[in-house]
C-alpha cells in the first residue's frame, strides 16, 4: 500500500490548481456560500490538495480507509457550507487523479444538513379559539341557516362565514369573486364546482344550495365580505359595535378546525402549500358520470432541431454508425465550467426587450450566429454540452415554446439562466456515450434539485422535453423524471376503477399471449405503480408468494438488465392487497410457464422486448379508446396508482361515502382497504400514510407524490371537511314543499329557473363511438391471407417452444404472425416424427424435440446453432440437399441408449458432418464410434475389409468434411483390442458385438459439451437434428 506517485502527483497538481480556480465560484453558489475573496479562494483549494498526501493506493483504487481519513478532515470545518465546499474540492480532485493517472476512487459522503419544519399550528393560533368556537357553534345552528335563506342579502355574512369556515375558501379575494354574477362556477351531475386561478373548491350540496339562493334573491351589487361578516356577527352579538375581526382570524379558525378535525396534510393541500394538479372538466366528467366525452387533443408544437443540426450531432455522437463522417482531429475540449458558461452567455447577454425592429434584429443576429456554431462539427465533440443549450436556446428564439408560439427574449434568457449552472455542474466530464436513459433522467432530477426557485424548476422540464423529442437523451422519458411542478403543464389524467375493468376484461376476451402481457403490463402500472422502464426490467427472482397467493411481494430493485431512478425506487409492493385474486392466479401461472427450461431466477419475464414494446403500444391506444382521450399515456397509471391507494389508506367507515361513482368498486371495500393498511404496518390513525404511498411509489419525500401525481386535492376537502348535506326542510323553506331531495341533500326536479340560477352547467359532448378493441389489435390478431411457404427454422423453434409452453395454434399464429392452418401443420409433422422415429418400437421421443429436458447452458448453445444455420443458409452455403440427406437419421435412433443415433448410412452422416463443420463445430467437439464386429462375425470378414472400412469413414467422411481423423473412435468387444494394429484410438466395450456387420459398419455420432473429454450422448444435438429433419420436411412439402 503506498502513497501516490510525485509525478504523477505534480501532474495532477497543476490541472487540479487550474480547474478549482475557474470553478470555485460555482462550487460556493451550489453550496449556498457567498462569493469568497481571492485570497480565502487560494486557502480552501491548497487545503484540500494537502490531504493527498493521507491518500493510500492499492490495487490501483485508492483504499476507503485513506479516503475516510480524508473525508473526516474535510467535517472539521465549521459550518455545513464549508464543509460540503471542502467536499466538492475533494471530489475535483479525485477526478484529476483519475484522469491523469487512472486510479479510481469509491463516491464520497456528503454532509446533510436536517432542518426542522415549519408547524401548521402555533400557540399564537389557538389565542382566540374560544371566539372560534363561538363562530363554529353559532354557524351549524340550524336557526342561523334558516334566516339566511329567507333573507339572503340581510344574512349576507352567514353566506361568507360558512364558505370560510366550512368549505375552506382561504382568500378574501376568492371569496369576493364567488359571489359576483361572473363567478368560475359550473356543475357536473348534481356536483358544484368554483375554479380560481390554479385552485379548484368542490363544493358541498349546502354550499350550493347558500349559492343558488344568494344568485336568486341577492342584489347584483358589489358586496364586500368583511363588511358583511362584522356587521353580521354585530348584530348576533358574537362582537361589540366597537369590534370587527380580520379575515385573517377566519383563516385561522378555519386552519385550526381543518388541521385538528382531518390532519396537517388536509390543510396543506387545502391551502396549496403542496401544489397540485386538477383534472380537466371532461376528466371529471368521466369520473362521476362514467361517461366518455369528446376530448379535442391539444396542438403542441415538437421542440425539434433543425436537420443540419441534428445531422452534425448524429455524425459526432454516434460514433459506431457514422464513423467515417467525424473529422480525426475532433475530440471532446477540457473546458471548466465557466468556460462553457461563458461560452453560451455570449449568445444569451444578446437578449434584451426593445423595439419590434430591434428584436427582429437581435433575433436574426443570434440566430445566424447559432446555426452556424450548431453545424460545427468540431464544436459538437469539444463542447456537447454547451451544444444542447445553444439548440435548446435557437429553438426557443426561432420556435417559441411547446405551449406559445413566441417568446419574450428576456423569457428565453431566464429559461437559460437557469438551467445551464447546474445542468454544466452536473454533466460536465461525463462520458456522453456512455449515459443511458435512466442515467439523463437521474442527473436531470439532481440539476432540478440545485434550481433552488420552485416556479423555476418547471424550466428544466421543459428542457428535458426538447431532449427527449429529439432523442438527445437515450431511452429516457419524460415519465423518468421526479421533478416537483408549479404551474407548469404536466399531463394530469386518471384511470378509474370502472374503465380499468374494461380494460382487462376486452384484454381477457382477446386471443393471443400478446394480449395476454398486455394485461399484465397494465396491472402493473395501474395496480403497482410501475414505471415503464421498472416494467421491463422485472425478473423471477423480483416476485415472492406462496402457495395460496395470500402473500404475493414484488421487489422493485436495481439489476444488470436496467437502473431505477434513484436509490428510493427500490420499494417492495404487496401484489396479494393491490392486485385482484384472479389478476394475482393469472400472474403466478404466466411466472411458472413462462420460466422454462433456460431461465433463472434472474431472467427478465417479458424476455422478448419487442413484444413488451408492442403490448405498451397498444395498451396505451385501448386506454386513450376506453377513455376516449387522446391525451392518455402509460404513465398515467401512476397517477392513477397513487390516487385511488391515497383514497384507500384514508378511507375509514363513513368517509368518502357519497355520491361518488368512481368509488363505487370492491377495490375500495373497508376490508381491501384495511387490509392494504395491515400489510405495510399503517394505522389509520397514523401520521405517515403519505410517507407510506411515497414508498410504495419510489419516491424520496410526499412533495413528490403530491405535486407531480396527486390530482383530487378537491375532492379530499370535500370528502373529508366539506361534507355537509343540508336537510329536507331546509330546502323546503328555498324551494316550497313540492321539491325533495335525494340521500345527498340535492333538490330533485326543480324548475329550470332555478337550476340555471348556477352558472355554467357543464355539458360535455359524449363520443357514440363504441370501444372497438379488436381495430386495436388489428395489425396484431389478423392472421396474414397470404403467408409465404419459406418459415425460417427459427419460426419453428418458436412454434413448437410455445405450444410446449402451453399455447395453442390459435394464439402461437397469432403471436407469430403465422397462419394458423401451417402452424398446425408443424406442430402435427413434430409429433408424427416423434411416433415414427424409431422402426421396430412402439416408444416414442420426448415431444416438443425435447424442449422441457433441455437445461440452461443447451437451450443457450441449441439457439445459437439455431442463428448460425440461418446466417449460412442466407449466404448459401448449406445446400438443402444436404441437410434432407441429415434428415434420414431419424430414423436411425435407438431407444434403448437413449435416443443414440448408430447407423450405416454412410451419405448421410457425411452430410451430417459437412452441416457440423460449417456450424463451426471442431475437431474437439465431434466423435465418430465405428463398431468392429463381433468375434463371430470378424473370422467371417477379411481384415482387410475392415481396415478399408476404418480408412473410408477416417479420410472420405471426416477428413473430406474438414475434420482430424483422429475423431473416428474405434470400439472392440472385450478380449479383441489386439486385432487393431493402432490402439490409441480404441474403446474397449461389448456395446455392439451383436450388430451385423454392413456396408462399410455401423458407426454412432456424438457431439461433445465443452469442459467433457468423453463421447458422450448429447440431448441438443438430438434435439437439432429433429429440428432439421422437420424444416427439411416443411421445406419438401411447402
Amino acid at each position: 500500500m503506498n502513497g501516490l506517485d510525485p509525478l504523477t502527483l505534480e501532474q495532477v497538481r497543476k490541472h487540479y490548481f487550474r480547474l478549482a480556480t475557474s470553478n470555485i465560484d460555482e462550487y460556493c453558489a451550489l453550496v449556498g456560500m457567498p462569493i469568497l475573496p481571492v485570497g480565502e479562494k487560494r486557502q480552501y483549494i491548497e487545503k484540500t490538495y494537502k490531504f493527498s498526501s493521507l491518500l493510500k493506493v492499492e490495487n490501483n483504487v485508492i483504499t476507503r480507509d485513506s479516503l475516510r481519513i480524508v473525508e473526516s478532515k474535510a467535517s472539521k470545518s465549521k459550518g455545513f457550507e464549508e464543509q460540503n465546499l471542502q467536499l466538492k474540492l475533494l471530489e475535483l480532485f479525485l477526478a484529476c487523479v483519475e484522469k491523469q493517472s487512472g486510479i479510481r476512487s469509491a463516491p464520497l459522503s456528503h454532509f446533510a444538513e436536517i432542518r426542522q419544519e415549519q408547524p401548521i399550528l402555533t400557540p399564537a393560533h389557538f389565542l382566540d379559539s374560544t371566539f372560534h368556537c363561538r363562530l363554529y357553534e353559532h354557524l351549524e345552528h340550524k336557526s342561523v341557516i334558516k334566516r339566511y335563506l329567507s333573507s339572503p342579502a340581510t344574512f349576507a355574512g352567514v353566506l361568507f362565514l360558512w364558505l370560510v369556515l366550512k368549505e375552506g375558501i382561504d382568500k378574501l379575494s376568492t371569496l369576493k369573486n364567488i359571489v359576483s354574477p361572473n363567478a368560475n362556477l359550473f356543475r357536473i351531475d348534481g356536483h358544484c364546482f368554483y375554479d380560481v386561478k390554479q385552485t379548484r373548491f368542490w363544493l358541498s350540496p349546502y354550499a350550493e344550495l347558500l349559492l343558488t339562493v344568494w344568485y336568486r334573491d341577492a342584489d347584483k351589487k358589489v358586496v364586500y365580505p368583511m363588511k358583511a361578516i362584522n356587521h353580521y356577527l354585530q348584530e348576533c352579538h358574537l362582537l361589540t359595535r366597537f369590534e370587527s375581526i380580520t379575515f385573517a382570524v377566519l383563516q385561522d379558525a378555519m386552519k385550526v378546525e381543518m388541521t385538528l378535525t382531518g390532519s396537517a396534510l388536509d390543510y396543506a393541500m387545502s391551502s396549496g402549500m403542496h401544489k397540485s394538479a386538477y383534472l380537466s372538466k371532461e376528466q371529471l366528467v368521466r369520473l362521476i358520470c362514467n361517461r366518455r366525452p369528446v376530448i379535442a387533443r391539444e396542438n403542441e408544437k415538437e421542440a425539434t432541431a433543425t436537420v443540419r443540426q441534428k445531422r452534425s450531432w448524429n455524425a459526432v455522437m454516434l460514433k459506431r454508425k457514422r464513423q467515417a463522417a467525424v473529422p480525426p482531429s475532433v475530440k471532446l475540449k477540457d473546458a471548466g465550467i465557466q468556460e462553457q458558461m461563458d461560452i453560451v452567455n455570449q449568445y444569451t447577454r444578446r437578449l434584451r426587450n426593445g423595439s419590434r425592429r430591434e428584436l427582429l434584429t437581435i433575433k436574426k443576429g443570434v440566430l445566424g450566429q447559432l446555426n452556424t456554431v450548431l453545424q460545427d462539427r468540431e464544436f459538437v465533440a469539444g463542447y456537447p454540452w454547451c451544444w444542447l443549450l445553444l439548440c435548446w436556446l435557437y429553438k426557443l428564439i426561432g420556435e417559441g415554446g411547446k405551449h406559445k408560439k413566441h417568446l419574450k427574449l428576456q423569457t428565453v434568457h431566464s429559461y437559460i439562466s437557469y438551467v445551464q449552472k447546474p445542468f454544466l455542474m452536473e454533466f460536465s466530464g461525463c462520458d456522453i456515450h456512455a449515459l443511458e436513459g435512466i442515467d439523463w433522467a437521474e442527473k436531470l432530477n439532481i440539476v432540478a434539485d440545485n434550481v433552488h426557485a420552485p416556479t423555476k424548476k418547471n424550466f428544466v422540464i421543459y428542457f428535458a422535453q426538447f431532449l427527449i423529442e429529439n432523442g438527445y437523451s437515450g431511452s429516457m422519458c419524460e415519465s423518468d423524471l421526479d421533478i416537483p411542478t408549479l404551474g407548469a403543464k404536466v399531463n394530469v389524467n386518471l384511470i378509474s376503477l370502472r374503465e380499468a375493468d374494461i380494460i382487462i376484461g376486452s384484454l381477457i376476451a382477446m386471443r393471443g399471449s400478446l394480449a395476454q402481457i398486455t394485461l399484465l403490463v397494465f396491472c402493473f402500472g395501474f395496480f403497482s405503480g410501475l414505471r415503464r422502464g421498472e416494467v421491463s426490467g422485472l425478473q423471477f427472482a423480483d416476485f415472492h408468494y406462496n402457495e395460496s397467493l395470500s402473500y404475493f411481494n414484488l421487489h422493485v430493485r436495481p439489476n444488470h438488465f436496467r437502473e431505477l431512478k434513484s436509490p428510493h425506487s427500490a420499494r417492495n409492493i404487496p401484489l396479494d392487497t393491490c392486485w385482484s385474486e384472479s389478476m394475482l392466479n393469472r400472474l403466478a401461472k404466466y411466472l411458472k410457464e413462462t420460466q422454462r427450461r433456460g431461465m433463472g431466477p434472474n431472467s427478465l419475464i417479458f424476455p422478448d422486448k419487442s413484444v413488451l414494446d408492442n403490448a405498451f403500444n397498444q395498451l396505451t391506444r385501448l386506454m386513450q379508446e376506453v377513455t376516449g382521450d387522446p391525451t392518455m399515456r402509460y404513465h398515467n397509471n401512476r397517477d392513477s396508482f397513487c390516487n385511488w391507494n391515497f383514497i384507500r389508506l384514508h378511507k375509514t367507515e363513513g368517509v368518502y361515502d357519497g355520491p361518488y361513482p368512481f368509488l363505487h368498486h370492491d377495490f375500495f371495500s373497508n376490508k381491501r382497504c384495511q387490509a392494504l393498511r395491515d400489510r405495510i404496518g399503517i394505522d389509520i390513525s397514523s401520521r405517515k400514510k403519505l410517507w407510506a404511498l411515497s414508498g410504495l411509489l419510489g419516491h424520496a419525500s410526499p412533495e413528490t407524490s403530491l405535486n407531480a401525481y396527486f390530482h383530487l386535492a378537491d375532492f379530499c376537502r370535500r370528502a373529508h371537511f366539506a361534507n355537509h348535506l343540508p336537510s329536507k326542510d331546509l330546502h323546503k323553506i328555498a324551494w316550497g314543499s313540492r321539491y325533495s331531495i335525494d340521500e345527498w341533500g340535492r333538490a330533485l326536479e326543480l324548475s329550470e329557473t332555478h337550476s340555471k340560477l348556477l352558472p355554467n352547467v357543464f355539458e360535455s359532448e359524449e363520443t357514440e363511438k363504441p370501444i372497438d378493441v379488436e381495430a386495436i389489435f388489428e395489425d396484431i390478431t389478423k392472421t396474414p391471407d397470404g403467408v409465404s411457404d419459406d418459415v425460417s427454422m427459427s419460426d419453428i423453434w418458436r412454434i413448437v417452444r410455445r405450444h410446449a409452453e402451453g399455447y395453442g395454434a390459435p394464439d402461437i399464429s397469432v403471436d407469430l404472425k403465422i397462419a394458423e392452418d401451417k402452424v398446425s401443420y408443424i406442430l402435427e409433422s413434430e409429433k408424427d416424427i416423434a411416433e415414427s422415429a424409431f422402426k421396430t418400437d412402439k416408444s416414442k421421443l420426448p415431444e416438443a424435440l425435447g424442449y422441457h429436458r433441455l437445461t440452461r447452458n443447451e437451450m443457450k448453445v441449441f439457439e445459437a446453432l439455431i442463428k448460425r444455420f440461418m446466417t449460412l443458409e442466407s449466404s448459401g452455403n448449406v445446400l438443402a440437399s444436404e441437410y434432407s440427406k441429415v434428415s434420414s437419421l431419424i430414423h436411425d435412433l435407438v431407444r434403448a441408449k437413449d435416443s443414440l443415433i448408430r447407423t450405416t448410412n454412410h451419405e448421410a452422416v457425411r452430410a451430417l458432418i459437412t452441416v457440423m463443420q460449417k456450424l463451426g463445430l471442431s475437431s474437439n467437439y465431434v466423435k465418430l464410434r465405428w463398431y468392429y464386429p463381433g468375434k463371430e462375425q470378424s473370422e467371417q470378414i477379411s481384415q482387410q475389409r475392415l481396415r478399408d472400412a476404418v480408412r473410408f469413414w477416417q479420410k472420405d467422411v471426416l477428413i473430406q468434411s474438414g475434420f482430424d481423423k483422429s475423431c473416428l473412435e474405434i470400439v472392440v468387444p472385450k478380449g479383441m483390442k489386439n486385432q487393431i494394429a493402432d490402439a490409441s484410438q480404441v474403446t474397449v466395450s461389448d456395446e455392439a458385438k451383436y450388430l451385423n456387420f454392413r456396408d462399410r459398419g455401423y458407426v454412432s455420432v456424438h457431439t461433445l459439451m465443452p469442459k467433457r473429454k468423453t463421447a458422450k450422448r448429447n440431448r441438443l444435438f438430438i434435439s437439432f437434428l429433429r429440428l432439421l429433419t422437420l424444416y427439411a420436411r416443411m421445406n419438401v412439402t411447402g
